[in-house]
């Protein structure tokens, strides 16, 4: 059965006449329970279609290391996976959908998710065939990794995503995103039309690094979604 978390989620992910919907990234607990919050609250009044928030472990296979310090810093400041899902439920308050998210496995894996049933990633170097198998298992939306490395901002985004979101939507009806990488105006140009939301983490997390909220990159770049 469908949750209501996920129909909701499923919605606003979806994009309408070739826009693309910005899903905004924040570790809980980063740098203190109460400053996640109010970030948290931040990002969810200033446009964006969900926000991801993540939960501190002890062991980031995929997480780049503006990921990995926040991890650090919000566990050592006291954070707990109750402490994660308090900080989702304060923010889910402002009306946008939250995804609060955990690593359980390698980024060719799946996450598992305390407000969807799961979510399934898929990265380019998955087969054809577990990609059939991923989105029949699926509910929500789907996830594609651009790279098969760690987290992190970076300049370009590789080469074969178009052919690689093209296989993930011919097995699919549900809403596509992309994450890993994605920082700039120009990377969400080059997304739009080809999916319908993308993902933004660590240069959101070095925002907040510097004693910002990252609300005037999301803006910038929610200039380029539509």
């Amino acid at each position: 059965m469908v949750s209501e978390t996920t129909s909701r989620l499923e919605a606003a992910l979806r994009s309408t006449k070739g826009d693309l919907k910005l899903v905004a990234y924040i570790m809980a607990g980063h740098p203190s329970k109460k400053r996640s919050i109010d970030v948290g609250k931040r990002l969810a009044a200033s446009g964006i279609a969900a926000l991801e928030i993540g939960i501190p472990h002890s062991d980031p296979l995929a997480d780049g290391p503006v990921i990995q310090r926040a991890g650090q810093a919000a566990l050592e400041a006291g954070m707990t996976v109750a402490g994660a899902l308090e900080v989702a439920h304060a923010v889910a308050a402002e009306g946008v959908p939250d995804l609060p998210i955990e690593e359980a496995e390698p980024v060719t894996g799946w996450l598992r998710s305390a407000a969807l049933d799961t979510i399934f990633m898929v990265a380019p170097t998955t087969p054809p065939d577990r990609i059939g198998t991923i989105a029949s298992h699926s509910t929500g939306f789907l996830y594609c990794v651009t790279v098969t490395g760690i987290t992190g901002a970076r300049k370009e985004l590789p080469e074969g995503m178009t052919e690689l979101f093209a296989e993930v939507k011919r097995h699919t009806q549900l809403p596509v995103a992309a994450g890993f990488g994605i920082s700039r105006q120009e990377h969400m140009k080059a997304l739009r039309g080809k999916i319908d939301a993308a993902a933004v983490g660590s240069a959101i997390v070095e925002e907040i690094d510097r004693a910002g909220d990252g609300v005037a990159l999301v803006r910038e770049l929610l200039k380029a979604c539509r």
